[in-house]
């Protein structure tokens, strides 16, 4: 899967909460405005929601485990004897 393209909209979303976390954050320090820590603060979950996005998309680009699919196998009792060894 390329993941190219999406991977750099994520860095983006990444930079752009970066930005607005570190601008509410002075807009406070200006102000001293309590509303406007508690926006900068509601921000992390922002970036937090980018950065998974970011690892998602880590995750989607790795190729496909052959194996393990192959190596499913449905479980009867009394199998306990069988391996899953291929």
């Amino acid at each position: 899967m390329d993941t190219g393209g999406l991977t750099k909209f994520a860095w983006v979303s990444i930079v752009a909460a970066l930005a607005t976390i570190l601008l509410k954050g002075i807009a406070y320090y200006i102000t001293g405005s309590v509303g406007l820590l508690s926006d900068a603060l509601e921000s992390i979950v922002n970036l937090v929601a980018a950065l998974m996005a970011l690892a998602m998309l880590a995750v989607a680009a790795r190729p496909a485990d052959v194996r393990a699919s192959r190596d499913r196998r449905r479980y009867r009792p009394g199998d306990e004897r069988r391996t899953l060894e291929a």
